[in-house]
């Protein structure tokens, strides 16, 4: 780097130029009826998370609600109790990578 060669601080470090994968994930039921709750490790270098749901089971033509956030737990509201729902995260990176977890599924009580 050309400011850190002239003898200028770089007072913020270079984010990393790849993320890795969301893992680990915990879907369990939520505190109220109709909620599920989706957690996981925090994956480095990350900038935002994309948590998806949708009705089990989950195919190619499935119809995704995407909610954003920045932390590493989303607790979806208002789900039909007695029905599975399938839900995965995607990890947005600061050069706009978008790495997708595997799928994991519950009823919802």
């Amino acid at each position: 780097m050309i400011a850190s060669s002239s003898g200028l601080s770089i007072s913020k470090k270079p984010l990393p130029s790849e993320i890795g994968l969301p893992q680990n994930l915990k879907l369990k039921s939520g505190l109220n009826k109709g909620e599920l709750e989706l957690s996981f490790p925090r994956v480095a270098g990350v900038k935002a998370y994309m948590y998806q749901l949708t009705e089990s089971p989950a195919t190619a033509d499935s119809n995704w609600h995407s909610d954003l956030s920045t932390i590493s737990k989303n607790v979806f509201k208002g789900l039909q109790s007695g029905k599975e729902y399938c839900c995965r995260v995607a990890a947005i990176g600061a050069n706009r990578q978008v790495v997708y977890s595997d799928v994991v599924s519950r009823i919802a009580l």
